[in-house]
């Protein structure tokens, strides 16, 4: 297999796991809009008549750990977590590229090992049958497989940065690898802002008003 072959791919892999992860993400985001809205009519049916639904906190709790799992890969996507690049952005591209690598891989580690302890819980849960010790005696098994999905994704999403990033060092480019593997700048996001205000103006100065 040539190259051009390895690196059509791994973009192709890249871009189907983006389109599954952004799915996910809005399926999810619904998710939440409609527990909000449940949590929301619960407490004014308690304060105006004196009714509530019921486990309104309980499915919500449930929700937040799902699709904060499903966030993580989008989050991933979009080089949105949280970290200090004050080296990173003063090394040459190949340093950047392989603290890029350093950091996939510690995180790796991290949710494998998560996600490694919530398959036993899950496992044990669906043995013995496990339900929550609240009035809706939720089977545990099923809250905790839809979050150990999320995290089985987001370690799929994680494995899929690391084959980018090592692709990208090795010369292996495509514009999927490139958006997955390379973090831009804070200085590149300020011209990209800047340019996308130029390119809209009567946008921008509709956002000042």
């Amino acid at each position: 297999m040539n190259k051009n072959a390895i690196q059509n791919s791994i973009a192709l892999v890249v871009s189907h796991l983006e389109r599954l992860v952004h799915f996910g993400v809005w399926v999810n985001g619904a998710a939440l809009i409609l527990v909000a809205f449940m949590i929301g009519f619960d407490v004014i049916a308690r304060k105006m008549f004196n009714v509530s639904v019921g486990g309104a906190d309980e499915i919500g709790g449930y929700f937040l750990a799902i699709s904060s799992a499903w966030a993580a890969s989008f989050t991933l996507f979009k080089h949105n977590h949280i970290r200090m690049d004050v080296v990173h952005a003063r090394l040459p591209e190949r340093g950047q590229r392989l603290l890029d690598l350093l950091a996939l891989l510690a995180l790796f580690a991290f949710v494998g090992t998560v996600a490694w302890y919530a398959n036993e819980m899950w496992m044990k849960s669906f043995s013995f049958g496990s339900r929550a010790n609240t009035p809706l005696l939720t089977p545990l098994w099923i809250p905790q497989g839809l979050w150990l999905i999320g995290l089985a994704m987001f370690l799929v999403t994680t494995t899929a940065a690391i084959v980018a990033t090592i692709g990208v060092m090795c010369g292996v480019t495509s514009p999927e690898l490139t958006r997955l593997a390379i973090k831009k700048s804070p200085e590149d996001d300020v011209r990209d802002q800047i340019r996308e205000l130029e390119a809209h103006p009567a946008d921008s100065s509709d956002r000042t008003r």
